[in-house]
């Protein structure tokens, strides 16, 4: 069983910490990543996750204030991260809430996760739909008649975006990029989580920062690097990582995708 995992976050040395202790953890998917209260509220109420791994302080809001403009919090496990001197003063007992002190041990983490898996499993299946609620599709991604969308940010506003028309995808920051023609547009979801959905559709990761769309790449061809630049449509050059380069040479070489 895999639990959705959103960290909430705005310390970069903290989020390195918990990005490498979910890695650890082959339970864990890690669908998006944020920075503040306002993006964090946004985001739980799209993803639905399972987990959360939320900032007591953020920039904008307080980690409780953030749980109380979300509906249902009970329905998900939250750990809050923060520092001793809050934790003394401000801690409050709930069976969906658990702490773990700055910097964080992965001894800590690796027993909050426990815990929260063990809950998880005893939840009723439809928990949700019992209260009302139907969990929507993340703001990534949906599908409409069998059709991939992927749903993109630009100047505060959410566009629809068929899969079928973007070029590529790539890692910026702790957002990914959606490439199509001349226009970028932003998500909040990782790039590992849109390659597990968006792979049947004829998306290809060639590197770990980048997923690039098949249907858009004019020709492929070997560098001597030992690299795979994949030459699209509109001009771009992506070029694979080496350590991919092996099993997509393996893959052209089949002649079938």
């Amino acid at each position: 069983m895999k639990l959705t995992t959103l960290i909430a976050e705005n310390e970069p040395r903290t989020l390195t910490n918990l990005n490498g202790l979910c890695a650890k953890r082959a339970e864990l998917d890690v669908v998006a990543q944020v920075d503040c209260g306002a993006a964090a509220v946004s985001a739980i109420e799209s993803f639905r996750p399972e987990l959360l791994l939320l900032d007591a302080e953020l920039p904008d809001m307080q980690g409780m204030d953030v749980l109380r403009t979300v509906r249902a919090p009970e329905e998900r496990f939250t750990v809050l991260l923060t520092n001793r001197d809050w934790l003394q003063s401000n801690r409050v007992h709930s069976d969906s809430l658990g702490y773990l002190a700055k910097p964080v041990r992965r001894r800590h983490f690796d027993e909050l996760i426990d815990v929260a898996i063990a809950r998880q499993s005893i939840v009723p299946p439809g928990h949700s739909q019992a209260r009302g609620l139907v969990a929507p599709p993340a703001p990534s991604r949906a599908v409409v008649g069998g059709v991939a969308r992927l749903i993109g940010e630009r100047a505060h506003r959410f566009h629809f975006l068929d899969a079928h028309t973007v070029d590529y995808l790539e890692v910026d920051g702790n957002y990914v990029t959606i490439h199509v023609g001349d226009e970028r547009f932003l998500t909040r979801a990782t790039l590992k989580h849109l390659a597990s959905v968006l792979t049947p559709y004829d998306f290809l990761h060639i590197d770990r920062s980048l997923l690039v769309n098949l249907r858009q790449v004019d020709y492929v061809e070997r560098l001597a690097s030992g690299r795979i630049a994949f030459k699209l449509r509109h001009g771009q050059e992506l070029k694979s990582s080496r350590e991919r380069a092996g099993e997509i040479a393996k893959m052209l070489r089949s002649g079938v995708r």
